[in-house]
């Protein structure tokens, strides 16, 4: 399997913090980048569908209620590799795809939600817990990125 380094982003926008004055320096950095080199990207989506609760939220979120996810995975590679791919949309698949299986038609939920003992005694495995947090979209981008790129670090750190 052949594994090229890889960056992996999560957007390309500002940051919100930073005077005007940085943010333009920036944008004339990424500009001149754009003229000198070309940054091979590639995206790969992967729609899920799963339920959650947000036992923090003052409105109907708090209720249970499900959502079309797409799960995206940006990748950026300088070069391409041997096979002239930034990575094989395999790889992804392999890396990712049992984590995301169990969370398609799964409900996640704050283990501090007091619903929380009764759902995971009635759905077992089908309650993904997240530890003192709601399960915002946000935070779900965030684990599915940490576990995804831990994956990958370990796949490369095999490939040597």
């Amino acid at each position: 399997m052949d594994v090229p380094v890889l960056k992996i982003t999560l957007g390309t926008g500002f940051a919100s913090t930073g005077s005007l004055e940085s943010k333009i320096a920036l944008a004339s950095r990424r500009k001149v980048d754009l003229l000198t080199k070309m940054p091979y990207r590639v995206c790969k989506t992967i729609d899920i569908e799963s339920g959650h609760m947000l036992s923090k939220h003052p409105g109907k979120c708090k209720f249970p209620h499900g959502h079309t996810r797409k799960v995206e995975f940006v990748l950026e590679a300088e070069h391409l590799n041997r096979n002239e791919m930034v990575c094989d949309f395999l790889v992804v698949k392999e890396l990712i795809g049992d984590y995301l299986e169990a969370l398609d038609h799964a409900i996640c939920v704050n283990t501090v939600d007091p619903a929380y003992p009764e759902l995971r005694a009635r759905y077992g495995d089908r309650i993904i817990s997240f530890e003192n947090e709601d399960p915002t979209t946000e935070v779900m981008a965030r684990v599915i990125f940490q576990t995804f790129a831990k994956r990958l670090i370990g796949l490369l750190c095999e490939a040597g």
